[in-house]
């Protein structure tokens, strides 16, 4: 499995002890006492990653935990695939084809660019440009916790805090709350605590358009021309307007044997129709198209509410017209729309002599 992590490349250093000789140069040397095998190593801190970081010595030591950038949780030693590094995949910055939060000054950056190191006496901005670090965290000037001596919000589970005091990891099974103390973390939202849908773990009453759904499922956003309906469920706004449009047809080359005119030319087709409610009908007929066995229209349909559509078929019959008495291509028939019908847009469909017909539902 390809590994992924968010790089917590401002983490504090790990404690190290380390002893001091010198070399013939009068060089100090460093005694490494490494806490993990080798850099870029991974393991799991709960559901978030630790990476295996090296010090300025070379000293490994072990990062503080994060989460996985792409808001999974770490298992095994990894955190889930994701797509490859880039502005169409990552908010923060690209950092060893991994993307990075692209706020810690080590890996500054955002729009899935490359990440870049901040210089001496920068820090990296929450919108990932590097700046002149501010005056020194602390109570006076950090409401939330302090990190590597930049303010941080205090909200997150990797950085908890308030009041400029120190931030903290919280441990597996804890939360950052509200009050900004770790805390033991609420039950993972699902079938099993939330009537409405899930939206980033946390329960949601499911009725918005931007986070329908109920029974502890994935919230869904509603597409264009949908609401979140009573059941919870996305469909079509019933009081929206539509037009309901014969666009083409294909006609069999006889009826029953028999040319549709004298001459052998193909049919002079038209479709009259109705629209619902029953209670007061709004009628519509297509132009004639002329001497065609495949006709096509723009214009004619019927317009009327979802709501109605719904709840009544739509009647229509397709003629071929004459000088003195008109046709029947078909005799009159009916369709009920449903849902499937206004998300896909048209229907198609054909009887007997009409070998198929194309309707579109065009939202007004």
């Amino acid at each position: 499995m390809k590994r992924l992590f968010l790089v917590g490349f401002a983490a504090a250093l790990a404690a190290a002890s380390a002893s001091c000789g010198g070399d013939d140069d009068g060089e100090p040397i460093i005694d490494c006492v490494n806490h993990c095998e080798e850099e870029w190593q991974m393991q799991c801190a709960g559901d978030l990653v630790q990476v295996c970081m090296a010090d300025e010595h070379g000293c490994l030591f072990w990062a503080t935990p994060e989460p996985c950038s792409n808001g999974g949780s770490c298992r095994d030693g990894a955190c889930p695939e994701q797509p490859a590094c880039g502005p169409g995949s990552c908010a923060g910055c690209c950092y060893h084809g991994q993307c990075a939060t692209g706020t810690a000054p080590g890996a500054c950056g955002r729009g899935g660019a490359q990440c870049v190191t901040c210089a001496a006496g920068e820090g990296c901005s929450a919108t990932g440009f590097c700046e002149p670090l501010a005056a020194a965290c602390g109570p006076s000037t950090c409401t939330g916790c302090c990190f590597n001596g930049q303010c941080q919000a205090g909200i997150s589970s990797s950085a908890c805090g308030k009041g400029g005091g120190a931030c903290v990891a919280c441990a597996s099974g804890q939360a950052c709350s509200s009050a900004q103390v770790c805390e033991a973390a609420a039950p993972t939202c699902g079938p099993g605590n939330c009537t409405g849908c899930c939206l980033n773990g946390q329960c949601q009453t499911g009725t918005a358009n931007i986070a329908c759904g109920a029974g502890g499922a994935q919230c869904v956003s509603c597409g264009t021309g949908q609401v979140c309906k009573p059941n919870r469920a996305c469909g079509v706004d019933p009081n929206s307007r539509w037009r309901v449009q014969p666009v083409s047809a294909e006609i069999a080359r006889t009826n029953n044997g028999s040319y549709w005119d004298g001459d052998g030319s193909g049919p002079d087709v038209k479709v009259t129709m109705s629209c619902p409610p029953a209670s007061a009908p709004i009628a519509g007929a297509t132009p004639i198209a002329y001497d065609t066995w495949e006709p096509t229209w723009s214009s004619g349909g019927c317009v009327t509410t979802a709501s109605a559509l719904l709840a009544a078929p739509w009647r229509f019959q397709v003629w071929d017209s004459d000088l003195t008495v008109d046709d029947t291509i078909t005799p009159e028939l009916t369709l009920q729309l449903t849902e499937a019908h206004f998300a896909a847009g048209r229907w198609s469909g054909g009887y007997g002599a009409l070998t198929s017909l194309t309707v579109q539902l065009q939202r007004q």
